[in-house]
């Protein structure tokens, strides 16, 4: 993750007023708490859904739109992919949406977007393992 943090992978081309950070990851680090600790949940402290899960607009120059996406699969899918643009990104991001799959949070936090407590899994065995804690399946909308 280092090495990714320091690449200067290509940002979106935005106009200047719009663009603050050099790529995504950075974005989305950006509007992450610092964590206590090396194994500490990264939370996300932007926009957040009813669940709890980090939302994220992302201007995506492919489609010349602003998308909304999950600010945890948006992470763990620029590692995944090795994405360098927001276009890969968001490729990355449909990509995994429409294989059916979600990410388990290990860790039982909806608003940690850190990769390392992300597990892809189908529904039924996220919702199972969610089983455990109070918060459920209901709020969980594939991501």
């Amino acid at each position: 993750m280092a090495d990714l943090l320091q690449s200067g992978a290509a940002s979106a081309r935005l106009p200047a007023t719009a663009r603050r950070y050099d790529n995504l990851w950075l974005r989305l680090m950006a509007n992450t708490a610092d964590p206590d600790n090396e194994q500490s949940c990264w939370i996300w402290e932007a926009k957040r859904d009813r669940g709890g899960y980090g939302r994220v607009n992302v201007y995506v120059p492919g489609l010349g739109a602003v998308v909304t996406l999950m600010s945890h699969v948006a992470a763990w899918c620029w590692l995944e992919a090795g994405c360098e643009s927001v276009d890969d990104l968001y490729l990355a991001y449909i990509e995994f949406r429409e294989s059916g799959l979600q990410l388990d949070h290990g860790c039982v936090t909806p608003c940690c977007i850190r990769p390392d407590h992300l597990t892809p899994t189908t529904g039924a065995e996220n919702c199972a393992m969610r089983g455990r804690v109070r918060w459920g399946c209901l709020f969980h909308l594939g991501g």
